[in-house]
């Protein structure tokens, strides 16, 4: 039993228009009389934060927004949007080059209706660096961490700032990335520790006037400051404080004016978007990567960390298994008691196999009643001689735990044993693709089911591409509970 593709009809009809005058041109290329649905935007970012994330019908955006940097404006709305999003731009770039690279890309080209309307007219340095910056944003907008690394170099290049400190809106709490590489070419971001936002301290100031905040206080302390100036700048995306730059330890100790001070919320006001859109799409990444019912790691992040782990092991030579491991008799449990129980012991033989392996391994929701696991070994894991014993071990114990206690259920407390049963493959020198030992683990499953099910097996490799009879007696009893 295999999960069922999430439906995406709804989205899939929502429209974007990208900027001024993409409206009409959205409905000029729908049928006559039949309005579409859009979502009107101002910009490339204000797309990614208020379009939400997943299938749209198609995009048009206003040429004068693709002027600076438009593969990465289009590949960012790929990335966010699908690869088979429908993008048309209304008007011409006015360069040739960025037309063919546009054309290269396959975004359509869309006859404006009516008048034109202009394009942004000659901008101040100021707003040419905040431009610079909303594009090197862009371009990593899905990974917070690099997102608040440019953030962090850019203060520290433009204030001349000794130290530069970046807190980061999480709910009611900050979280503090640090420039810690002062002779690296880019400052590193990491995240530390937690503080408390409201109360009476300069931050929370700070982050309730949404507004800049200069001052001077004691030189040194613990934190050994050489200067006493200081600057809060938050960051404010769409009436939201999304982070607080912390520049300290100025030139000539001395706060900037008022003319800079708002150069600089200028420049910093894409960085605040780009933490608002990094934080959602962190979000989703987390909320898309679990399965809804059981809260494990679901398919498709099962499978990135396979290919992870797999490319680490044949890297450094290690070992690696991968097992499946599936409830027997399912279809007779939601048959005799219904889907509702059903939903039941998947949820309790999850959270019983999530206590029974490391940190490091993955157990993940593989689709309907079977669940996979991956197995980072040592070295000695690899080679084709016999399994690991700890590998079987723990399998084996993991089987035992789910059949050793019975799950209960209705006002009754009926209880119902349920057991499972599962095949493995190890890494080897014929078996260094994730394709292959997910095969042999299959097959694998498929003898530990014929063998009469609630039991291990290890499958085998051979020459020819198939997998042979188990290896020894497989763990287990000869019958299936349930």
């Amino acid at each position: 039993m295999r999960p069922t593709a999430r439906a995406t009809a709804g989205l899939s009809r929502r429209w974007l228009a990208i900027g001024p005058g993409t409206a009409q041109a959205v409905q000029a290329l729908g049928t006559p009389g039949r309005r579409r649905r859009v979502v009107e935007v101002g910009d490339v970012y204000e797309a990614l934060l208020r379009g939400g994330r997943g299938p749209v019908a198609g995009c048009v955006v206003a040429a004068p927004l693709l002027r600076s940097r438009p593969a990465a404006q289009v590949q960012a709305l790929k990335r966010w949007f699908g690869e088979r999003t429908a993008l048309y731009m209304l008007g011409s770039t006015g360069s040739r080059e960025h037309d063919a690279r546009l054309d290269a890309l396959q975004v359509r080209r869309v006859a404006p209706r009516g008048r034109e309307e202009r394009g942004p007219g000659r901008r101040g340095s100021a707003d040419r660096a905040a431009r610079r910056l909303a594009e090197r944003c862009l371009a990593v907008v899905e990974r917070p961490p690099a997102v608040a690394r440019l953030l962090l170099g850019t203060a520290r290049r433009v204030s001349g700032a000794g130290r530069v400190t970046l807190f980061v809106r999480r709910g009611r709490r900050l979280a503090r990335f640090n420039e810690r590489a002062r002779k690296a070419p880019e400052p590193s971001a990491t995240p530390g520790t937690r503080l408390q936002a409201f109360g009476d301290s300069l931050a929370a100031r700070a982050l309730r006037a949404q507004g800049p905040l200069v001052g001077w206080a004691a030189r040194g302390g613990p934190r050994g400051y050489r200067g006493s100036a200081y600057v809060l700048l938050p960051l404010v995306a769409h009436e939201r404080v999304e982070g607080l730059l912390c520049l300290t330890d100025l030139p000539e100790d001395r706060p900037p004016g008022a003319a800079r001070l708002t150069r600089w919320s200028r420049l910093f006001q894409p960085g605040a978007a780009a933490l608002r859109a990094a934080r959602r799409s962190a979000r989703w990444r987390r909320r898309s990567g679990r399965d809804a019912l059981t809260g494990l790691p679901n398919r498709g992040a099962f499978a990135r960390a396979l290919d992870r782990d797999l490319e680490r092991a044949n890297r450094s030579g290690d070992g690696l298994a991968v097992a499946l491991l599936d409830v027997d008799h399912f279809k007779a449990v939601n048959d005799t008691y219904g889907h509702e129980v059903g939903d039941r012991v998947l949820k309790v033989v999850a959270r019983r196999l999530a206590q029974e392996f490391r940190a490091t391994d993955m157990v993940a929701r593989y689709g309907g009643e079977e669940f996979a696991v991956v197995l980072p070994l040592g070295a000695a894991g690899t080679g084709p001689g016999p399994a690991r014993p700890e590998v079987e071990d723990v399998l084996d114990r993991a089987r035992r735990r789910v059949g050793g206690e019975p799950i209960r259920f209705g006002r009754e407390g009926t209880a119902l044993t349920v057991t499972i049963s599962g095949g493995f493959a190890l890494r080897g020198p014929g078996t260094t693709s994730a394709a292959a030992l997910l095969a042999i683990a299959d097959v694998a499953l498929y003898q530990a089911k014929a063998a009469g099910r609630n039991r291990i097996v290890r499958g085998q490799p051979d020459r020819g591409g198939a997998s042979g009879p188990p290896a020894g007696p497989p763990h287990g009893s000869n019958g299936g509970a349930t």
